[in-house]
Parts: structure tokens; C-alpha cells; sequence
């Protein structure tokens, strides 16, 4: 099954609302439709009818690598009310019998790797985790803590008419793909699956996985209903470009929920991270902040989603204060205070290396001295303020760039002089007037995005450098100020400025380290391998990123070969990654890497209402008319 089949409802639609119609518990509208119905109509492939009632059976074709606990349970699937009946069959193999079954499944995974790698391909992923999940169970076999058996499952639905049927089995087997289970409807089995739903019935699909019994048990439930909460739903990445399975990933599963994407232009970057997007405002629980460096990319997906697109530009109106600090509830001030973060010293630390690197690019020599008269005046600035490194003072006004280069003024000596007269580059001109004035940058709404286009459309080289480094620590901030019990996603495009910045670099190191405990995560998105130096910036990102998603470098070898080295990519990994490329009405192929689990991925021709959000309609019209 495609990711498109399981996905053909978009989950951003409103859940289908059912008839009224009087339902018994096995889901059928009248128990004569159960027991004796009056006649059975066989003639469909999908369906089958039951006196007034319609039926529809679906089998587990596949599962996942990683099964979660009482999965039959999941709310999304809703198999607990009315209307629907889950059969299984669990048969253990005996023990001798199972021995050599696992052997022979070993042997032939080995055989197949090996084929694989003789003929250059990259290895099978699915049969490599095949082999090595044989050998674990041979091995609990020996020593008597699990059993090989024989499984089947599957789910008859029924609904009192048949478009009411199939917004049902949608509806279950979308569930079931965000689960990594894959479901299907067998074609002219339905007779079959019906006679399985009975009472005392027993299974005749034939569809039986070998499974170990601890992995069937997964099935079976913990506990009574409404003990537990409703489980996060995984955001669906696309779909395994050999076998069609749908690739669910939850960020914050990993060791950090930081994240690393890296495309050539044009190869579908901004595309597959709306996809992303979309799925995260659908399902909730994030907010979702969004730096747009060019073309308003994301605004039709802002503004579709009823999120706020905000304008950073001279006209307006929008100021950003670099030296502001954030407020904090007395729950974030006793977060921080855990951590032993000092925001204060973080803050003066970032705003010494802004000005020192603007002076030095603007061919001013700045010494040892310089920096330390300078970061004396950051302070006393703070200082006049009545701001200290206790947070409870965070709500006092804050110093601007002009109270810098007047505590410079009050220095004596021509260095401090030198000093506040170079200053002028941040209280004048367009830098003066959207960094040099109390912030009016309203961040509070669920979704934003920040469109610095305009400004970076001047080809100004002081504001590339200054704004992408500004608005992510502006980010940073705003998602401090935020409710302690929402988790928040920054996300940072074109952020090659921020890699080669000491300040961003400093940001970065606050955010990664901070960041799980705050629930604060980020994703940093860049064009180039090129981007990736030997920077700090960039070794932070590398060892704190855990998960990668790698699309299209436009085949060029030595951009593959970049990739490979910094990245730790295998040669079979490698030739993969230089096939990946963006296929129009179908996909961009890459590979993803999840915190050290690593696959194959193609990132779809998202289902039609999200396409629409991350393209716009009138685009989305374009597009379909052509």
C-alpha cells in the first residue's frame, strides 16, 4: 500500500460524522444482520451486504519494526465502540520446528545481503532487520523467554450504507499507517472475513505472519479503557521507495529533538518540511514558529493553516530589540534555574560577538582591549536598567544598542571613543531602525511566520548576517515566554548565515542544550553540503541534530562524497544518496537518518488539501490545469 492510499483522506479533514442509526455492539443495525440475516449480497469485491447492513473485512499485510504496546488500543484506530470486530488467531509453532524455521529465515536474509552487495545495490534494509530479529528470537527460543508462532488479525467494519463504510475503513487504515501497521482490503474475500466475525468463528483469510509471542501480545490490551491517555500520533515522513510502507518518526523520541535538513535548491526541502508542517498544526500540541528568508515560501501554508505571516521591513512597523530579554513565569524561572542557565551572561555574551563581528567586517580592528571595554559597557547598560542575571528582573525596560554607545561615551580614552562611534552601525541607518528600539514583534499566536524577504532582496551583507542569527535568538526567546506545558518548533530556513556566525553559534549551543528540557526543538534547513564547515557552529549542529533528513545534491559527486565524510554514510549509502532526486507529481527520494537508525525515503506528492496549503490553491489550480 502507497502512502497515498493510506493518506487519501487528508488528517487535516474534519472527521466524518456517522448516522444516528440504532447500532447493537457488534456493530451491525439489526441483530438479525449478524445472526440470520434475510439475504447476503457476495457480488463486490470490497463489501459485502447483510440484510440492511454493509461489511467490510481488512487484514495486517504488514507491521512495523518497532510495534507499540496495546496498539489495538490506540484511540486513532477507535476499534473500541460500536460497529466494528477484531479477530485473531495465535498459533504457536513447536519449538524444534521453530529452530530450524529461524535458521532457514537467517540463511536466506544472509543470502540475500550478500546478493545485494555483490551486485552494488544498497543493502535491504527490511532484510537486514529480518535477520537480525530471526537470531534474537532463536536466541529467547533457546533460553525459553519467548516462542515462535503463527499470527493473523483482522478487522470487520460495518456501517448502514456503503459511503458510510468507506469513510470508516479510511478512517481505520489512515490510523493504522501513522502506527506503521498496513492494512488492505483482500478482493473478493469479504465472505470470508464476515463468516470470521462470527461468534465461534475461526480464521479462513490464510493470511498468517510468523511472529514471536511476545510481538503478538502486543495487540492485546493492558488495561481497562480510560486509563491511559490518548498516545501522540508520529508524523508520517513518507514512504519506503521499495516497498511503498508508510515511515512514521517522532523527533522526540530521539536523544535530541533537533533536526538537520539538507537539499540543493529546487530538490523539494521547503516542500517536504510543509508536508511536516501541516501535520504538526493538525494534530496539535506544538507551536510552530517559522523564519522566511525568500520568496514567501510558507506563507500559503501560514495563512491556510489561519496562522499569523508577519513582514519584517523598514515600512513595517516591526521592530526586534536584540538586547531584550525574555519574561518569565515563575514556572520558566524555575525551570531555568534547574538547569543553571544564566540568560544574562548568555545574552551579553551574543551581543559582544554581533557587534565584533560587524566591526571587523566593516574593516575595523578590534583587539583583546576592544572586546573588553565592550562587554564592560554591554554590562553596565543592563546594569542602568536595574537588570540582573535574576530573572524576576527580566520585566524592567531594556537597553538598546544606543545605551551601549553611551556607556561607551562616559569611558574615558580613545579606544572606548573609537568604540562608540563604530557603534553607529547599529543605531543607524535600517539596522538602526529595526534593531535599535523596544521590540513591537508580536510572536504569541500558534503559528507564525516571519517574512525577512524584502530586506534580504537589499543584497545589504550586513543585514544577511545579522537578521537570521537576530530572529532565531528573537525565536528562542519568544518560546521562553511561552506556557511551560506547550512544546515549540522553531523552524529556520536558509541558515547557512546562522553556521557561520559566533553568535548563532552560541545561540545554537544554548538551544540544543536547553532544548529537550524546555521543550524547545528546531530544525535548521540549508541548500548546500558547502554550508557545512568546519565551523563550531556546524559541529554543534552535526552532534546535536539527531535526526537528518538529506534530499537531492543534484548528483554532483564531490557534494555526495562531502556528505558521506561528515556524515559517517556508507558506500552503499552513499550511491543511494546520489540517486536521490525530485521527481514532478511524484516525490523527492532521500535518505532520512533518525538517530541512528537509517532508511530510504520518498517524500510524496502530498494527498490534494495539504498539497493545496503548501503550494496555495490558485498554484495548486495552476498546476492540476497543466
Amino acid at each position: 500500500m502507497t502512502l497515498r492510499d493510506a493518506l487519501k483522506r487528508p488528517i487535516i479533514a474534519p472527521v466524518p460524522t456517522t448516522r444516528t442509526r440504532r447500532r447493537i455492539a457488534a456493530g451491525a443495525t439489526t441483530l438479525a444482520d449478524i445472526i440470520a440475516p434475510m439475504a447476503i449480497d457476495r457480488r463486490r469485491a470490497s463489501m459485502l451486504l447483510a440484510g440492511d447492513t454493509w461489511f467490510t473485512t481488512m487484514v495486517v499485510r504488514a507491521f512495523p519494526a518497532v510495534l507499540g504496546l496495546a496498539w489495538l488500543d490506540d484511540l486513532r484506530l477507535a476499534l473500541a465502540g460500536s460497529g466494528t470486530v477484531v479477530h485473531q488467531r495465535i498459533t504457536p509453532v513447536d519449538d524444534a520446528l521453530a529452530r530450524q524455521l529461524l535458521a532457514r529465515s537467517e540463511d536466506t536474509a544472509i543470502g540475500t545481503l550478500t546478493g545485494d552487495a555483490r551486485a552494488g545495490m544498497h543493502l535491504d534494509a527490511d532484510a537486514q532487520q529480518g535477520m537480525e530479529a530471526a537470531a534474537q528470537l532463536r536466541r529467547d527460543l533457546v533460553a525459553g523467554t519467548d516462542r515462535l508462532v503463527r499470527y493473523s488479525i483482522a478487522l470487520t467494519v460495518s456501517a448502514a450504507t456503503p459511503d458510510e463504510l468507506a469513510d470508516r475503513v479510511a478512517t481505520i487504515r489512515r490510523a493504522a499507517a501513522q502506527l506503521g501497521v498496513i492494512l488492505s482490503v483482500p478482493p473478493f474475500r469479504q465472505w470470508e472475513g464476515y463468516r470470521g466475525a462470527l461468534p465461534l468463528a475461526f480464521d479462513e483469510l490464510g493470511l498468517v505472519h510468523d511472529s514471536s509471542a511476545r510481538a503478538a501480545a502486543m495487540g492485546l490490551p493492558v488495561g481497562a479503557p480510560g486509563i491511559s491517555d490518548q498516545p501522540e500520533a508520529l508524523l508520517c515522513w513518507g514512504e519506503h521507495p521499495r516497498t511503498g510502507r508508510p515511515i512514521c518518526w517522532d523527533r522526540w523520541d530521539a536523544t535530541n529533538p533537533h533536526a538537520l535538513v539538507i537539499a540543493e535548491s529546487g530538490c523539494g526541502k521547503t516542500y517536504a518540511v510543509s508536508g511536516l508542517i501541516a501535520q504538526e498544526v493538525a494534530l496539535g500540541g506544538e507551536d510552530v514558529l517559522i523564519l522566511d528568508p525568500k520568496y514567501q515560501e510558507y506563507r500559503p501554508l501560514i495563512t491556510g493553516l489561519g496562522g499569523a505571516y508577519i513582514t519584517l521591513s523598514r515600512s513595517a512597523g516591526c521592530r526586534i530589540n536584540p538586547l531584550a530579554l525574555p519574561r518569565l513565569t515563575d514556572e520558566r524561572i524555575a525551570e531555568v534555574a534547574a538547569l543553571e542557565e544564566d540568560l544574562l551572561g548568555q545574552r551579553i555574551t551574543f551581543i559582544r560577538a554581533l557587534i565584533v563581528r560587524e566591526l571587523r567586517a566593516s574593516g575595523m580592528l578590534v583587539d583583546a582591549v576592544d572586546v573588553t571595554l565592550l562587554e564592560q559597557a554591554i554590562q553596565q547598560a543592563y546594569a542602568d536598567h536595574g537588570i540582573s542575571s535574576d530573572p524576576r528582573t527580566f520585566g524592567q525596560p531594556m537597553p538598546t544598542f544606543s545605551t551601549i554607545q553611551h556607556c561607551l561615551a562616559r569611558h574615558t580614552g580613545s579606544e572606548a571613543e573609537r568604540l562608540a562611534r563604530a557603534l553607529t552601525l547599529f543605531t543607524r541607518g535600517t539596522v538602526g531602525d529595526l534593531f535599535n528600539a523596544p521590540g513591537t514583534l508580536d510572536l504569541s499566536g500558534s503559528l507564525v511566520g516571519l517574512d525577512v524577504s524584502p530586506l534580504l532582496r537589499t543584497q545589504d551583507d550586513m543585514l544577511a548576517r545579522l537578521i537570521p542569527v537576530i530572529v532565531m535568538d528573537c525565536f528562542v526567546s519568544a518560546a521562553l515566554h511561552r506556557s511551560p506545558g506547550r512544546r515549540s518548533h522553531l523552524v529556520l530556513d536558509e541558515a547557512h548565515a546562522i553556521l557561520r556566525s559566533d553568535a548563532g553559534a552560541q545561540t545554537l549551543a544554548t538551544l540544543f542544550r536547553i532544548g529537550r528540557a524546555l521543550r524547545l526543538k528546531v530544525t535548521l534547513i540549508t541548500q548546500a553540503i558547502s554550508d557545512l564547515d568546519e565551523s563550531a557552529a556546524t559541529s554543534i549542529v552535526l552532534e546535536n541534530a539527531r535526526t537528518k533528513l538529506l534530499l537531492g545534491l543534484n548528483r554532483d559527486s564531490a557534494a555526495v562524497a562531502r556528505a558521506a565524510a561528515i556524515l559517517g554514510l556508507n558506500e552503499a549509502e552513499a550511491r543511494y544518496l546520489a540517486t536521490c532526486r525530485l521527481t514532478r507529481e511524484v516525490g523527492a527520494t532521500a535518505l532520512l537518518l533518525a538517530d541512528g537508525r537509517r532508511t530510504p525515503l520518498l517524500v510524496p506528492h502530498w494527498p490534494p488539501a495539504i498539497h493545496r496549503l503548501i503550494v496555495g490553491a490558485s498554484a495548486a489550480h495552476r498546476v492540476g490545469a497543466s
